[in-house]
């Protein structure tokens, strides 16, 4: 999942790339320079972090706070595919999806 990344487009801010695992992710890994973007296009499991355990199937997005140490664990590997991006900069939920009483920092 981590070592299969290939990056298609990349500067100072995103790295956007694609990723078909072959192998089931053996050790954990954590980020400390970009928070994490995934959307699963083909494939399920769990994203197991110290936060806890998150199960996802496909066509969910997953967003891993840098710093946050975790392993992907798919119920099969056959035809999984993800999109992901490492974004330096703020993640954060858009405007219009936020609460209205959301403070603004």
């Amino acid at each position: 999942m981590v070592a299969g990344r290939r990056w298609l487009l990349v500067n100072d801010d995103v790295h956007i790339g694609l990723v078909a695992p072959v192998t089931a992710q053996q050790v954990l890994y954590v980020n400390g320079s970009a928070d994490e973007v995934l959307f699963v296009q083909h494939g399920s499991g769990s994203l197991r972090s110290q936060f806890g355990h998150l199960a996802f199937k496909r066509h969910d997005y997953i967003v891993i706070p840098r710093g946050t140490i975790y392993r992907i664990d798919f119920d099969d590997l056959a035809g999984v595919r993800i999109l992901c991006l490492e974004v330096t900069g703020l993640v954060d939920v858009p405007d219009r999806y936020a609460a209205r009483h959301r403070r603004h920092t």
